[in-house]
């Protein structure tokens, strides 16, 4: 079948976004255990923490994707047959917020714990706003997200953190990592 090929690529795609955000409802996503060696307390306000973290830069992965799609339309290019890419990649944006929702209703029981996570949505806000960083945010950003890492902070999120900081270094934005 012509266009078979993306058109797997892009089913496969749309799974994994569903997957994803199941993974986010559960609590399921891949982190480093490490937090269950620290104290009860402690564990609470580093999972408080990593919430906020993870809801910024998933936030940032929504603004990113976004361009993406509007890209993928401006384009005109198809998939295979009568299908856009942009409609193959229309499912970015909604899984990366459905994922941040959930890091923040996840992140605490309390109303105000989750309005406190809801305040990690500033971080897209100030590197879309903010075109140009001293040169030491990189490391410091790098050793953070080491730090985070280690406090449970989702792979995928340290992952994207670290590459949202090495593009906006070159001045690049956040499609380039969605």
């Amino acid at each position: 079948i012509p266009g078979s090929i993306p058109l797997l690529q892009y089913l496969t795609l749309w799974i994994t976004f569903a997957g994803a955000a199941y993974a986010a409802q559960s609590g399921r996503l891949l982190t480093l255990a490490t937090p269950n060696l620290l104290p009860e307390k402690i564990r609470q306000w580093a999972g408080g923490l990593t919430s906020a973290m993870a809801t910024g830069i998933t936030g940032c992965l929504v603004v990113g994707s976004v361009h993406v799609v509007r890209t993928d339309w401006e384009s005109g290019a198809f998939v295979a047959g009568p299908i856009p890419v942009w409609a193959a990649t229309a499912a970015i944006p909604p899984g990366f917020a459905l994922i941040a929702a959930r890091f923040i209703w996840n992140g605490s029981s309390k109303w105000s714990g989750r309005l406190a996570i809801a305040g990690g949505l500033a971080i897209p806000v100030v590197f879309g706003v903010v075109q140009t960083f001293p040169a030491w945010t990189l490391p410091a950003g790098l050793i953070l997200v080491a730090g985070l890492a280690l406090l449970a902070l989702p792979i995928f999120v340290a992952i994207a953190r670290t590459a949202l900081l090495l593009v906006w270094g070159d001045g690049i934005g956040p499609a380039a990592v969605a």
